[in-house]
């Protein structure tokens, strides 16, 4: 009899499983509207600060000093920002998350536009 216990038990523990909880992902859109005007979207799967980053050079991270971070809020899914740049000059774009709570940064891939 205790073996059949032992053995349910152990059934019944292997079979229950914690709950993931998916990897936070971001990903980017830059529309080009003019010579020098993009429309910047971003997307994330989970609740959590977002925004963008406008940069002159590759690699940029939230707050370096080489960079621009826009368009801060709290949320999930689908958000965007329009912004003019200055003439003739190469922008990296990356969006980018942190969870509440954490520091923790998602980036999205890098993308880079050349104004007229």
């Amino acid at each position: 009899m205790k073996n059949k216990l032992f053995f349910v038990a152990l059934v019944f523990l292997l079979s229950c499983h914690k709950e993931t909880i998916p990897p936070t992902t971001i990903t980017l859109n830059v529309t080009y509207l003019s010579n020098q005007d993009f429309l910047l979207k971003g997307n994330v799967n989970q609740k959590c600060f977002r925004g963008f980053i406008v940069s002159g050079t590759a690699g940029a991270k939230f707050n370096d000093t080489t960079a621009a971070t826009l368009g801060y809020d709290v949320g999930s899914g689908s958000y965007s920002m329009a912004i003019g740049l200055e003439r003739n000059t190469v922008y990296y774009f990356k969006a980018w998350g942190m969870m509440e709570g954490t520091k923790d940064f998602v980036y999205s891939d890098e993308q880079s536009f050349k104004t007229w």
